[in-house]
């Protein structure tokens, strides 16, 4: 059978944009609600209408494979811990005490201490208004929690499944997918973590990816196992955007991630420009530039910038790490907004030239093993068909700059800005392999493989490299699981609300009464 890239970015546009409706129902004025939900169906409309299919417009699948991919999806799903049935990563307690808050609490959520709930809580629209539902009409908690538990199960495995078949379609070659490898090579994508572990004697099998501690590039699976609500929804369309051939649908694209991660769309954000500003230059050439002006003003882009970021802006502006107004524990402010990395400017106002010169040394080692390896690599591959990828090598310098900057508290700036980029380069390295190996190749055939393709070779060991740092995700999680069990949702072993945490900048506003989302569009 065919599998369409352009269904397969239709069905994702409206698996984005289901909850975002959702949203503006339970959090906005009904009046906000109706303007922004209209906008958006009205953006989705002349999304559906558009011409474009992209570069990879189809691939043939069999009902087998199309079955694999399936099961592939829910059980990586599964294991990452979605809903709660297998040991979790301790990034999932405070999510799960928000998707419980979401589930019990009337929309939008206010805390007992007078805060609002100003979170990327768009993934968990969903699952929560299912458990909603079935705690109104059973009146029982625990059977709405566990109704919304495996809603979220549900929910997530179908946006990895899509995710999984557009990997599929446009990293086929001949037209013909190589789904469950494609699937395979995502999942185990990542930088080589394991030697920079070992190098600075960091090693710990349970979590690889903190070795070089002012930074982070976290690995597609660490994503899916750690921060799942940020990912799942940006991974297809991301693809998509990669995918798409015209300016027609950037805009569109790149802003229905906004909801689900502010700095994911940083990331996709840089990648549209790039990929438009080539796209531009090459319509001037060609003498088309005003018609590469007019699909870049399409009715789709330009209605969804005020129909989804006017809104989320808002209320991401309500948040206090976003407008800079958090406190220590003694009551002084903290720098939370956009500046030069703490470590790297602290030592370069200390003027320690030695400290200075350690973090650049480990900053050059952590761009080699995390991305550099993969990109010296396609490089050279690139140069052997005399491939030009213009956009791609230039997405890919945004890492060069990503980790030398924070917002926030911590590092999520390196960590989640760099993820669009980091799927690019997971795309290119799979198309390579799937274009390299032949379809049946048996153990036998490797020696051949290794001395008539030695770049494909590296290739493939560096890849196995990087294949530790998800193994050890599935390792901690399958092996905690055996030894002390799932966590339950039980009041004894989870918190029951965010109420119960100390720290919730990050995650609820106490001055929002004051912000703009509060005074004109959330639900009095």
């Amino acid at each position: 059978m065919k599998l369409s890239y352009k269904a397969l970015r239709a069905i994702t546009v409206i698996y984005a944009i289901l909850p975002i409706i959702i949203f503006y129902i339970g959090w906005l004025t009904p009046i906000a609600a109706l303007i922004f939900s209209l906008l958006t169906i009205s953006g989705l409309v002349f999304f559906l209408r558009s011409k474009n299919s992209g570069e990879c417009s189809y691939a043939e699948i069999s009902a087998k494979q199309l079955a694999a991919v399936a099961a592939i999806a829910v059980f990586w799903c599964f294991l990452a811990g979605q809903g709660g049935f297998v040991h979790q990563s301790t990034d999932h307690i405070i999510r799960n005490a928000i998707f419980r808050d979401m589930i019990k609490q009337p929309w939008p959520v206010i805390y007992d201490n007078d805060q609002l709930l100003s979170y990327y809580i768009a993934h968990w629209i969903v699952p929560a208004a299912v458990g909603k539902g079935v705690l109104t009409l059973s009146g029982s908690v625990g059977a709405g929690l566990l109704a919304g538990r495996i809603a979220l199960l549900i929910w997530s495995s179908i946006g990895i499944f899509l995710s999984l078949l557009l990997i599929s379609v446009i990293t086929a070659q001949g037209n013909k997918c190589r789904a469950i490898l494609s699937s395979l090579l995502l999942i185990f994508f990542s930088g080589a973590d394991i030697l920079g572990s070992l190098i600075t004697d960091t090693c710990t099998l349970t979590h690889l990816e903190w070795w070089a501690e002012f930074a982070q590039f976290s690995s597609v699976t660490t994503c899916l196992f750690w921060v799942y609500n940020q990912f799942i929804v940006i991974l297809p369309l991301t693809l998509c955007i990669i995918n798409e051939t015209s300016t027609e649908n950037f805009a569109f694209l790149g802003l229905l991630m906004f909801p689900y991660g502010p700095f994911p769309f940083l990331g996709i954000v840089m990648i549209c420009l790039l990929k438009a500003a080539v796209l531009l230059i090459g319509k001037y050439r060609e003498k088309k530039l005003s018609e590469g002006i007019k699909e870049t003003l399409s009715p789709q882009n330009l209605i969804t910038a005020a129909a989804v970021g006017l809104p989320y802006a808002l209320y991401y502006m309500s948040n206090p790490i976003v407008s800079n107004d958090v406190s220590s524990a003694g009551g002084a402010a903290v720098n939370t907004g956009f500046r030069l990395h703490d470590k790297l400017s602290g030592y370069i106002l200390a003027g320690s030239a030695s400290e200075t010169a350690g973090f650049l040394l480990k900053y050059l080692l952590f761009l080699l093993l995390e991305a550099g390896a993969y990109l010296l690599i396609l490089f050279i591959y690139y140069k052997k068909h005399n491939c030009r990828k213009t956009v791609f090598m230039l997405s890919s310098a945004t890492l060069l700059f990503i980790p030398l900057f924070q917002i926030g508290t911590a590092y999520d700036f390196s960590m989640r800005v760099s993820i669009p980029a980091l799927i690019y380069i997971a795309v290119e390295f799979i198309r390579m392999l799937n274009a390299e190996i032949p379809a049946k190749l048996h153990i036998k055939d490797l020696r051949s493989l290794v001395n008539e393709k030695p770049l494909t070779a590296a290739a493939v060991l560096i890849f196995c490299l990087g294949a530790f740092t998800p193994i050890c995700e599935f390792n901690r999680e399958i092996s905690k699981t055996i030894s002390i069990g799932a966590e339950k949702e039980t009041d004894d072993n989870y918190l029951d609300s965010l109420n119960d945490y100390e720290y919730t900048a990050n995650f609820a506003s106490p001055n929002y009464r004051y912000s703009l989302f509060y005074k004109y569009l959330r639900k009095k």
